[in-house]
């Protein structure tokens, strides 16, 4: 069961909920958001217990997962999913959600912790940061592997969140300073894409996922307020997500069905 089945479900969750609360979107697609919510969250309910059972037969393959990328990367993806299955949860149970919230904050912090200790005291050599750990813990980046291209879009993630966030929060003037970052990161990644595709599909095009829909999630709430631009580039990354989450989804999920997923992400064995 390798963690690296975990980024494009959080992906798909995320795209769910971008649909669910797009503004002006009519009311089929959002019963639709609402069916590809039922099924991610199904999916990741299942991949969830598959991975308890792994770590239920041999506890220590989360410090093994932890000292891969594609684990780390894997485990993070994972709480942040829970998080992500307790906001499409909140409508139908308002009472749960908020314990499947505390749950995966509780799991974010301890893979945090862990990452975190792991830095501090492991070897110097194994003490590098890459985009993948923005999933552990904001921070600075260090360097990246040259064959991990695909982790590069994982730079859109934090600067999209903080920017969703500041406009929920009112802060508007900051909300925008961040928007446009993001749609320059944005851009700048769009044309670099063939050299971020250049070894091909693997694994790792999961991380393309999320940060396409925290994108297009930040750009139609900015574009909410009045800005056209932001608006057409929400809407246009929210199409492109529409179409490539569930492709990269559903040629992840093959990878894991064939058993080839597992040696790909140098996942650890229970």
């Amino acid at each position: 069961m390798p963690p690296a089945v975990f980024p494009p479900l959080l992906g798909f969750l995320g795209l769910g909920l971008v649909w669910r609360n797009a503004p002006g979107a009519p009311g089929g697609l959002r019963d639709l958001a609402e069916t590809a919510l039922g099924m991610g969250a199904g999916g990741f309910g299942l991949a969830f217990v598959l991975y308890a059972v792994k770590v239920a037969l041999r506890p220590g393959v989360l410090a093994e997962e932890i000292a891969t990328l594609p684990g780390r990367s894997g485990l993070a993806a994972m709480a942040m999913a829970v998080m992500l299955a307790a906001a499409a949860l909140a409508p139908y149970s308002p009472g749960a959600a908020p314990w499947l919230l505390a749950l995966a904050l509780g799991m974010h912090g301890m893979l945090a912790l862990a990452f975190g200790w792991r830095l501090a005291t492991g070897p110097a050599e194994a003490r590098r940061v890459s985009p993948a750990d923005h999933l552990v813990f904001v921070g600075g980046i260090a360097g990246v592997v040259p064959a991990m291209r695909p982790l590069l879009v994982i730079h859109l993630s934090p600067v999209s969140l903080a920017g969703t966030a500041a406009v929920m929060l009112g802060h508007d003037g900051l909300a925008l300073g961040l928007g446009l970052a993001a749609l320059v990161l944005a851009v700048l990644l769009l044309v670099r894409l063939p050299w971020l595709c250049t070894t091909g599909f693997s694994p790792f095009w999961g991380a393309f996922t999320f940060p396409m829909v925290a994108f297009a999630g930040c750009m139609l709430l900015l574009g909410e307020g009045g800005s056209g631009v932001l608006r057409g580039a929400g809407i246009a990354a929210l199409v492109l997500a529409s179409v490539t989450v569930p492709v990269i989804l559903a040629r992840v999920l093959r990878l894991w069905l064939r058993g080839n997923l597992a040696v790909a992400s140098n996942a650890a064995i229970a």
